[in-house]
């Protein structure tokens, strides 16, 4: 019990120090070029600038007291230099003019994608630390931990699972994967909530003395709160809650695989559904017309045909951008897309049928994870290169799992 706690905080101590320290200038960067920004707007180093300052707004109304206009989060108009923020008032450490203030709060335009609960939560959690001034280190501080929490959590089942040599290795990929460094940091994003589903889902796996039901009811929570943050690379998210089930084919059987896999779907089904109604809900009261036409006229537009239309030139420009994201880096250098897929096709080829059921399944689960946001959604991280770095952690996980140790020892036996 002792060594399981003490084996837990380091894999919490390492994340978190990497992730925070180590990775805090990652960017997705091509080969060892400084910079490739998604959006010109975002200048040479900022990730996803604009969305990080809905954030932000959200925060300004709650300090200032000043009454919350909207259902959904809202952009800064103009241009204004905090990328549609409130950075002067904050800048002088002075504020003098309540009227000028909300006056200047209330110029924006709701953003109507997501309900938002994120920005609310962490304007919230502002409120309570009594934050009046600065870029709110402390909170990302906090949700860093948290992720370091989500990942020690998932680094201990596989531990548990597969052996401490692996979890090792899947501790370095965590640390290394640029997207998990590009995003952690972001509020807006709050990636610990794209994780969550899969770490209770390991926690039933770890311990399944437990009541399941007690499990799925968590696991709906989380699954709820993350819709409502966002329905950016759902698919993914809910195939990663399904790999522990898949990695227990052997131990438990097929039947059990199934059963949990479907109360993971079942469960996200529901929660998908609630998260919509509570988007029409207030889509409804704030513009009188219907939230659910609206965010699945929103969805179909980020297929490819809607994205790009059938210019083949800006196609194969987007697709070689996305290729040439870092997907595993060390600060500002790393390895390409295109180059660690090649890697990976070629590992699979060589230690496929060495590999035990588990890790097959294991693999085959991460895989999907990672294609299936691409193929429902592909015009989304054709415009957004960098998100496919965020989209590829399952199978660079996997991969650091049962291949990357294989591949370097050059042998062909099961760990």
């Amino acid at each position: 019990m002792l060594r399981s706690i003490y084996v837990g905080a380091s894999f919490f101590a390492v994340i978190f120090i990497f992730i925070s320290f180590v990775q805090s200038g990652s960017n997705a960067l091509p080969f060892i070029l400084h910079d490739y920004p998604t959006y010109e707007i975002n200048g040479r180093e900022n990730f996803d600038l604009n969305s990080e300052n809905l954030i932000l707004s959200r925060i300004d109304f709650e300090l200032l007291s000043v009454n919350y206009p909207s259902n959904f989060q809202l952009w800064r108009i103009n241009g204004d230099p905090r990328a549609l923020g409130y950075s002067k008032v904050r800048d002088v450490k002075s504020i003098v003019n309540p009227t000028r203030q909300s006056d200047y709060l209330l110029n924006g335009a709701p953003y109507v994608s997501q309900v938002g609960i994120q920005s609310l939560l962490w304007a919230r959690l502002s409120e309570k630390m009594e934050i009046k001034i600065g870029n709110y280190t402390a909170l990302r501080i906090i949700h860093m931990a948290i992720l370091s929490t989500i990942f020690a959590n998932i680094a201990m089942w596989v531990r548990l699972k597969f052996s401490s040599q692996q979890a090792m290795w899947s501790v370095a990929a965590i640390c290394t994967s640029t997207g998990v460094a590009i995003f952690s940091g972001s509020l807006y994003w709050s990636i610990a909530l794209f994780f969550a589903p899969m770490s209770i889902s390991v926690l039933h796996a770890r311990f399944r003395r437990f009541p399941f039901f007690l499990f799925y009811v968590i696991m709906f929570s989380a699954f709820f709160i993350k819709f409502c943050a966002g329905y950016e690379f759902i698919s993914t998210i809910v195939i990663l809650a399904c790999l522990p089930a898949l990695a227990d084919i052997s131990s438990f059987g097929i039947k059990d695989c199934i059963y949990r896999c479907a109360g993971v779907l079942f469960v996200a089904l529901i929660a998908f559904g609630a998260s919509l109604h509570l988007f029409n809900v207030l889509f409804f009261e704030e513009f009188h017309r219907s939230g659910w036409e609206y965010i699945f006229s929103r969805s179909s537009s980020w297929t490819a045909l809607d994205a790009f239309g059938g210019s083949i030139g800006v196609w194969a420009a987007q697709i070689a951008k996305v290729l040439s994201m870092s997907v595993v880096s060390i600060d500002k250098f790393g390895v390409p897309i295109f180059v660690f897929i090649i890697i990976y096709f070629m590992s699979i080829f060589r230690f496929w049928r060495f590999l035990p059921k588990d890790e097959q399944m294991f693999l085959i689960g991460a895989l999907a994870a990672s294609v299936s946001w691409c193929v429902l959604q592909s015009g989304h991280i054709l415009f957004h290169p960098r998100y496919a770095t965020l989209v590829a952690f399952p199978i660079i996980f996997s991969f650091a799992i049962c291949l990357l140790p294989r591949l370097i020892c050059r042998r062909r036996v099961d760990l």
